[in-house]
């Protein structure tokens, strides 16, 4: 048999000792009445509480908003304000413009005018695409694009011009080498050679007689060129030139030709060119101007017709030459 083991949860025994009656308790006594307040109008100020807020206007309820003053009634909440009208899509006509001022300030100078002429155009595609905005209510600078139209068109009007003739005559031709044919006249058999190696000679000119002349008392002439290829690259003879002068009046065209013509001349080569002047009976001195494509500068020759004779041999010949 075991022993009882002690509750640890049981409450201590009290202690042994004499007991002590409770003492009693007073009694409350009567509660004061609250002091008086003075009514209101006896000159006596309410008290105020030194730690209340200070006064301001009423907060209008939850979930309205305070009216602007003098907009709307007592109690009537406002509306939100309207939204910022969008701005105006003016890009197309300001560029119209720009580009429309540079076209007219660059068409009237010779090497500016191809840029001239695509400001000029772009002036115009810029300048009718700002009118649609305008018309479609996105825009707002009507005067603006329709200036830098105008502008567009008539500089690259202008500058269509002066760029036509920059292709045609402002490429750079090559120049005559030797002083004969620039610095003076060349004489018969007198080469004249160019810058890039090309070289050109003229014969006697030989008389064929009055009766193979097409107007009575004029004298039919036969002038050989000699043409020699110095270069490295293709030459087209077909783009040659050749101008006849009797005195200081040209001949017109119906007066001299070509007897055959040749398309090309392949580096290292001579060709001999026969050409066919009808000249007046009187006359005496006969003046050639001969390039041998577009790309080259003219050369000048003159010719005393004097000596011509019809069975005269040329005066410049060369073995294995080919006749044209």
């Amino acid at each position: 048999m075991t022993a009882e083991q002690p509750n640890p949860f049981r409450a201590p025994a009290a202690a042994a000792g004499p007991y002590t009656p409770a003492q009693p308790v007073a009694a409350p006594g009567p509660v004061p009445p609250p002091p008086s307040v003075p009514p209101a109008g006896h000159g006596v100020p309410p008290q105020q509480n030194p730690y209340a807020p200070p006064a301001g206007p009423p907060f209008p309820p939850p979930g309205t908003r305070q009216a602007y003053p003098g907009a709307h009634g007592p109690g009537v909440p406002a509306p939100w304000p309207p939204p910022p009208p969008p701005r105006p899509a003016n890009g197309f006509g300001v560029t119209a413009l720009v580009l429309g001022f540079i076209a007219a300030a660059c068409c009237w100078t010779y090497y500016g005018s191809p840029a001239a002429l695509v400001c000029g155009v772009l002036a115009v595609v810029f300048g009718r695409l700002g009118l649609r905005r305008v018309v479609s209510g996105r825009a707002d600078n009507r005067g603006i694009a329709l200036g830098g139209l105008w502008a567009g068109a008539g500089g690259g009007a202008v500058a269509l011009v002066l760029s036509v003739l920059l292709v045609i005559y402002g490429v750079p031709r090559v120049q005559v080498e030797t002083e004969a044919g620039a610095a003076y006249l060349a004489g018969p058999a007198e080469t004249v050679t160019f810058d890039d190696g090309m070289a050109v000679s003229f014969g006697t000119p030989r008389n064929q007689g009055a009766d193979t002349a097409a107007e009575p008392g004029d004298a039919t002439y036969e002038i050989t060129a000699t043409v020699a290829n110095g270069t490295d690259h293709l030459v087209e003879l077909d783009d040659d030139g050749i101008n006849v002068l009797v005195g200081d009046n040209e001949l017109p065209d119906q007066y001299y030709y070509r007897e055959a013509a040749r398309e090309d001349l392949a580096p290292g080569q001579t060709v001999r060119v026969r050409f066919m002047i009808e000249v007046p009976g009187e006359t005496v001195v006969l003046g050639v101007d001969y390039r041998p494509s577009d790309d080259h500068e003219w050369a000048y020759w003159e010719f005393d017709l004097d000596g011509g004779d019809r069975s005269g041999t040329d005066d410049q010949g060369t073995d294995g030459d080919l006749d044209v």
